[in-house]
């Protein structure tokens, strides 16, 4: 009597669970062996994708043969499709078997090869070529199918940061989600001209509590989805296409168009930027102490010729004053600034033990992160094997990759946005450090991009220039716990106390490049 180890395999475990294909080819298998008078050494049984024989229960029918625990003449599947659906792999896969003294038999008896007979080798050749081709070919009916519902104004993937997906009368479509407003935001802040890319993203990530990364705040800037439009790739011999969306749009055409030319450097706002005047390098940073409306700026001449320049408001209030006064003042707080080589190092000390406590999370999330992104991408592989088994129609089958790949997005994301991305905590600490230090001499040397950078790091709100002093609607204590005298946390370098310093008491938090990243 011959002896065999019998296999079966479907793609989930709600297949498993159900019992539906697993308990049918069990049947299947066991009355082939009771017909041909075979015994059943060992039953295995899966849900895993057919794509590779990376598959947890193969690998343990290969352990079993190989450590000769099981000594049998056959290995049976039902058919070749339960076996593999990749020809090239198959062919490996049986020659490894072979190399045991182990053949393959099927059920359906479609593809196998008597090791007596050498023509049968042509016959499994071609049940294995069958496989593949079974499975390529619902593959390109899908591609198809979703090339034809994007042209339909479908979005077909995992909706972008603003949307969400949604199933309306069977249909899948986006609608907004709660982070369309800062989505919209972003995109107005970046078309006033004011702020390069990076900027923006950090205020919409502050003002919304987000954590978008970079590479992707760059896609959201150019994706026209935004705008109600679907974007169709170039496909073999059809060209790419832009189609009007069925979603509603996020931002007017005005809007991202604008973005797209500021984004190459050829709009309007990018030459206002260029003209503004390096005597206004506090303009969009100051708003008016009777209104509070953002401060606009000009030049005025004089009769002598000599031009004076001066922030004022336009809404009515006649709200005016030099330029320079408010410029100087902004320069001498900035000229008062000094770290205590003691606080410098106790405050290196924290970094360290923050970046440390960081960066041990990080390496243990990652681990739980990576695990779960396997495990859905696995998912993913058997959801495609139940849509070709037909076990899923169309619409379930695109519901259910896209509730996927949506998850997988997101896993994704958050391995990226959590990584510490600091090489030399030492140098960017005393570096940022030592800028703070000197912060009147790097702002003498600042263009207006970098003069817009240092306000906004080290003071995050408006400023309000009254009575010829500054004030603002928020205070911290980082800036003036590192300079400040009074807790014997620093001196000032003209030994000046504390309470004269002009901005010490309205300063919001520091935060410097270094302290966002750790």
């Amino acid at each position: 009597m011959k002896k065999i180890i019998s296999y079966a395999r479907v793609s989930t475990s709600e297949q498993k669970q159900n019992g539906y294909s697993l308990q049918q080819q069990q049947k299947e298998l066991e009355s082939y062996a009771k017909y041909n008078n075979y015994q059943i050494i060992k039953h295995y049984e899966e849900d895993y994708s057919a794509k590779t024989f990376n598959r947890p229960i193969f690998n343990k029918l290969l352990n079993d043969i190989k450590s000769k625990r099981i000594k049998v003449d056959y290995l049976v599947c039902t058919k070749m499709d339960r076996f593999s659906r990749n020809a090239e792999l198959s062919l490996r896969m049986n020659s490894e078997l072979l190399k045991y003294g182990i053949s393959l038999k099927l059920v359906n008896g479609f593809g196998e090869a008597n090791s007596d007979v050498p023509e049968d080798i042509i016959t499994q050749m071609i049940a294995m070529a069958l496989a593949e081709a079974e499975n390529k070919r619902i593959a390109l009916r899908t591609t198809v199918g979703m090339r034809q519902a994007q042209r339909e104004g479908r979005w077909m993937a995992s909706a972008p940061i603003g949307y969400i997906n949604h199933l309306e009368d069977g249909n899948k479509r986006i609608i907004l989600s709660n982070k369309a407003d800062a989505i919209r935001y972003g995109f107005n802040l970046f078309a006033k001209g004011v702020f390069n890319m990076e900027t923006v993203r950090k205020k919409v990530n502050k003002k919304f509590i987000l954590s978008i990364p970079k590479p992707t705040f760059e896609k959201i800037l150019k994706n026209e989805v935004y705008i109600g439009k679907i974007n169709i790739k170039a496909w073999r011999d059809e060209p790419a296409e832009v189609v009007q969306g069925l979603h509603t749009p996020l931002i007017s055409d005005e809007v991202f168009y604008r973005v797209q030319g500021i984004k190459k450097g050829r709009s309007k706002n990018i030459a206002k930027i260029k003209a503004r005047k390096p005597e206004l390098p506090l303009l969009h940073h100051l708003i008016c102490p009777r209104c509070g409306n953002v401060l606009t700026g000009s030049g005025s001449t004089g009769g002598s010729g000599k031009t004076y320049f001066y922030y004022h408001c336009q809404h009515g209030c006649k709200e005016r004053f030099r330029a320079d006064n408010a410029n100087n003042l902004v320069v001498n707080f900035f000229d008062k600034i000094y770290i205590d080589d003691t606080i410098q190092d106790i405050y290196i000390q924290m970094c360290k033990a923050v970046f440390k406590e960081k960066s041990k999370s990080h390496r243990n999330d990652s681990k739980i992160i990576a695990k779960q992104i396997k495990e859905k991408k696995e998912c993913l592989d058997k959801v495609d094997d139940m849509y070709i088994d037909g076990d899923f129609d169309k619409e379930s089958y695109t519901r259910k990759k896209s509730k996927l790949i949506d998850e997988i997005a997101i896993l994704e994301q958050k391995t990226y946005t959590n990584k510490p991305k600091i090489n030399n905590l030492d140098y960017m600490v005393k570096n940022s450090l030592n800028i703070l230090a000197n912060l009147s001499n790097v702002w003498d040397i600042a263009d207006l991009e970098t003069k817009d950078l240092i306000i906004s790091s080290i003071i995050p709100e408006k400023l309000i220039f009254e009575n010829k002093n500054y004030r603002t609607r928020n205070t911290d204590s980082l800036l003036s716990l590192l300079c400040c005298d009074s807790n014997g946390f620093g001196t000032n370098k003209k030994k000046t106390n504390q309470k004269n310093s002009d901005l010490s008491r309205m300063v919001a938090p520091s935060r410097l490049e270094l302290l966002s990243k750790v």
